[in-house]
């Protein structure tokens, strides 16, 4: 099991969005200030996407993707 803690540290919303291994995860829409916390069961050897949904900004660069180990 991995735990995300989510902190938006800007005056944007911002949300977070997880999806691997046939599974998909997300937070709500966090104000500035605002922290929250995701827990998801992560296969090890899945590629996982993460990514802001709010407005453009994963095509901004919000967006990344990692390997379960």
């Amino acid at each position: 099991m991995a735990r995300f803690v989510v902190r938006n540290a800007s005056d944007d919303g911002h949300d977070f969005w997880l999806k691997g291994g046939g599974k998909r995860w997300k937070t709500r829409v966090l104000g500035g200030g605002s922290t929250a916390s995701l827990t998801a069961t992560l296969k090890k050897g899945v590629r996982y996407t993460y990514w802001c949904a709010v407005s453009d900004h994963a095509a901004e660069g919000m967006k990344g993707s990692f390997v379960a180990r």
